[in-house]
């Protein structure tokens, strides 16, 4: 699959569903490397949010905790999840794949900032991203229809 093809896709979530990242992109994100973990194997799950004096790694974070499929003890440690999105390696460059599409990982951070370092498990962004607690400015009854839109991408790879 394009690039291009990928963006269309991904980018029709945000044409068609409401504030997906306000709330939903942990479950975006988890479908997403679902859908892409095969033909794109050089990937990663992350997230951005910190403060001036600490910038998290992942798996450090997970060392630390006693489960890593709980999202409050990610939290406890350091993570903040103000945006979740997946990294492909294609010729080696990076992108970021979100709800918006699909742009150079740059672009991503200009947007964001600076994701942590390291990796989600699809196990673990698969658990955190379907706890409560997410903004709810995002109506997560539109997942399923997301869930289709994303799932295309299977048919397509």
């Amino acid at each position: 699959m394009s690039l291009s093809t990928l963006n269309t896709v991904l980018s029709s979530i945000e044409e068609n569903f409401d504030y997906v990242n306000y709330g939903g992109c942990a479950c975006v994100a988890a479908m997403i490397a679902e859908q892409v973990r095969t033909v794109y194997p050089v990937m990663r799950i992350t997230s951005c949010g910190s403060d001036l004096y600490h910038h998290p790694n992942l798996d450090e974070i997970r060392s630390l905790v006693s489960n890593p499929l709980d999202k409050y003890l990610w939290l406890d440690n350091g993570l903040r999840f103000d945006h979740v999105w997946v990294e492909i390696c294609v010729d080696d460059q990076w992108y970021a794949l979100d709800s918006t599409g699909v742009k150079p990982v740059g672009e991503m951070y200009d947007d964001w900032e600076r994701p942590a370092a390291g990796s989600f498990t699809l196990e673990e962004i698969e658990s955190l991203a379907y706890q409560p607690g997410w903004n709810d400015t995002f109506n997560r009854d539109q997942l399923p229809a997301i869930e289709q839109v994303i799932q295309t991408l299977g048919e397509l790879l």
